[in-house]
């Protein structure tokens, strides 16, 4: 029997929304038809079948917004029953791919474990961390679980409407995020609906239902100004604010830069792209050296290539190099990843990084290809950065920001000729890394880039 869970589809995923049911219960399924489609805040996946048989139940609904690791339903022979749920949340999905899951059994066993920040949100809160813990299921909660428990909580069953006690009209996550979008006050949809807690589905309700509102006037601030516009935070802006709050405010963020003089590499790129297409069969991505030079050091400075794991007080190095591209889209900054590079040549990364551009454009990111980098690199010289110091993509412990490309004069046998330079910015957590090990392997890949034939070996 299968069970139909949300998957986790990027680090910073902690719940989806369900949008839509392909089956009805009881109706027959194959193997590869894709049952159900979620939303992300930063895609839109898919939940396949993984084995023929017929839908035997669904567990959630559409419109519904679900932590990761959820049971959706469930795919079996027909005239099986699903088993109960409490029974059975184990998330083996998630464990077969080796991620952590967010929500497992609600059997608790062993040591309760907290984030920093889950613990001072539940102290402030007034929350037990293990009473949390024991609630939803899980050994390491954060703050995300403090919040969805103190959310529950105040939502449950006993808890009273706005109308009849004054409390808040509580609204589920995607329910605030849709709110925002469409400038809605969840208070003011519950009260004119009579609804306690809010889901997507009352907000469209409450926006077909209302009054046309007049035109928009232009508005002043308290300092005078005049407002032009006013936006909303949300999906995956939200996504990026929160994780850059979280790297300002939790980490030692240094930055070193180094001037790499590229001439060498702009004369083997051009000599090489003529005939390139023809005998590789690919584009030549210039990008794909810096990131062939840049796997072929983090081996050497294995604290570059990891991750420090807040909870448990451990920095966990990689063997394997899971390069994370940052990548410009109509959705925001996203990170796509490029795995087990270590041993990739420059033609394979860049058949790898023209598919990843490729997907990035037409949507088709699937959860695997935003989970589990180890160092990432952001290319702000495509868009005419001259230094630029990018920002850690947490967990992860260091990045890489590749600068544009810019004429200057250079020394070469004693005389003055025009050259073709460019920075590197590398940008890495100072809590675990020293700075001789950062700049050790900024000038190790400097001298790599400088040598470009040295990286097509």
């Amino acid at each position: 029997m299968q069970k139909l869970t949300l998957p986790k589809s990027g680090q910073g995923m902690t719940e989806g929304l369900l949008l839509e049911w392909h089956f009805e219960a009881e109706d027959s399924v194959s193997e590869g038809d894709p049952v159900l489609d979620f939303e992300s805040e930063k895609m839109v996946g898919e939940v396949t079948a993984n084995q023929d048989g017929v839908l035997l139940q669904k567990e959630v609904e559409e419109g519904e917004t679900v932590a990761v690791g959820t049971v959706l339903g469930w795919i079996g022979e027909e005239g099986e029953t699903p088993p109960n749920q409490e029974e059975s949340t184990e998330t083996a999905s998630d464990s077969e791919r080796g991620i952590e899951p967010n929500v497992e059994s609600n059997e608790v066993s062993g040591v309760i474990r907290g984030t920093p920040t889950a613990r001072r949100k539940a102290r402030e809160a007034d929350v037990d961390i293990e009473t949390v813990a024991t609630e939803l299921g899980v050994n390491r909660v954060t703050p995300e679980e403090v919040e969805q428990y103190i959310s529950d909580s105040l939502g449950g069953p006993d808890a009273d409407v706005s109308q009849q006690t004054g409390n808040e009209i509580l609204g589920s996550p995607w329910a605030r995020t849709v709110a925002a979008e469409e400038g809605v006050d969840i208070q003011e949809v519950g009260e004119t609906l009579g609804e306690s807690r809010i889901r997507e589905r009352h907000i469209r309700k409450y926006l077909e239902e209302r009054p046309a509102e007049p035109e928009p006037t232009q508005k002043s601030d308290q300092t005078g100004l005049t407002v032009a516009e006013e936006i909303s935070i949300t999906g995956g802006e939200k996504v990026m604010f929160d994780q850059m709050s979280r790297v300002a405010k939790n980490y030692a963020s240094t930055t070193t830069a180094a001037r790499i003089d590229v001439t060498p590499l702009l004369d083997l790129y051009e000599d090489l792209k003529a005939t390139w297409v023809n005998e590789q069969g690919d584009s030549l991505s210039l990008t794909a050296f810096t990131a062939r030079a840049v796997s072929q050091t983090l081996p050497e400075y294995p604290r570059l290539n990891a991750e420090y794991v807040e909870d448990e007080n451990v920095l966990r190095l990689y063997d394997e190099v899971n390069l994370g591209i940052a990548v410009n889209s109509d959705d925001g900054l996203i990170v796509p990843t490029i795995y087990d590079t270590e041993d990739s040549s420059v033609k394979e990364l860049s058949r790898s990084i023209e598919e990843i551009a490729a997907k990035v454009d037409n949507r088709e990111l699937e959860p695997e290809d935003l989970e589990n980098g180890t160092f990432s690199i952001s290319n702000a010289g495509s868009l005419g950065a001259y230094i630029n110091t990018p920002q850690i993509n947490p967990p992860q412990t260091a990045i890489l920001g590749v600068c544009k490309i810019f004429d200057d004069v250079g020394v070469v046998d004693g005389e003055a000729v025009p050259r073709k330079y460019m920075h590197l910015c590398l940008t890495y957590d100072h809590r675990v890394i020293e700075g001789a090990e950062a700049v050790g392997f900024l000038q190790s890949v400097k001298s790599k880039l400088e040598s470009p034939k040295s990286v097509l070996q």
